[in-house]
């Protein structure tokens, strides 16, 4: 056997012991970082539902028809960017849920001669959601006071959102 192989063999075992132990810390340290990053930003979606207080409401959701939620009607549930619209003379109530809740997370009302498109509606995937992010965007000439509701033996929980 010649010096020049074996050397060549020491070589090439060391390239592949180097290697082996380079791609175990790159897996060690990426993977864990990657499954934290996916269970922190993952969001469930919430429930939105609009119901009539009075008169009638107008519903454009982004890819259906326009849609009237009448007073004495069951709420209507909305889903993506829905533009709610009121009159002069109407009201609605906007309920933000919780999937698996019993208890609304939000009570939104929308004043009379109002338009407001809601864009987003999400909470925390991986915990119970205690707050709520709803984007909202385009509110017209009216108001849209919020007020979170408190969770039975909760704390109440916050309320953010984004105007444009």
């Amino acid at each position: 056997m010649t010096k020049t192989y074996r050397f060549g063999r020491q070589r090439l075992a060391w390239f592949i012991l180097f290697g082996s132990f380079f791609a175990c810390l790159l897996l060690t340290i990426t993977v864990p970082l990657a499954v934290r990053a996916f269970v922190q930003n993952a969001t469930q979606p919430l429930d939105v539902t609009v119901q009539a207080n009075q008169g009638t409401v107008g519903i454009n959701a982004e890819n259906g028809p326009r849609r009237a939620v009448l007073v004495g009607e069951p709420p209507e549930e909305v889903e993506g960017v829905t533009t709610i619209q009121t009159d002069t003379t109407a009201s609605a109530l906007v309920n933000v849920m919780a999937p698996a809740a019993d208890e609304p997370l939000a009570v939104l009302q929308i004043s009379g001669n109002s338009t407001v498109q809601v864009a987003q509606a999400s909470a925390p995937a991986a915990r119970t959601p205690k707050g709520l992010s709803l984007t909202k965007s385009g509110l017209g000439a009216g108001r849209w006071p919020s007020r979170p509701c408190p969770h039975p033996g909760q704390e109440t929980p916050s309320f953010r959102s984004w105007w444009p």
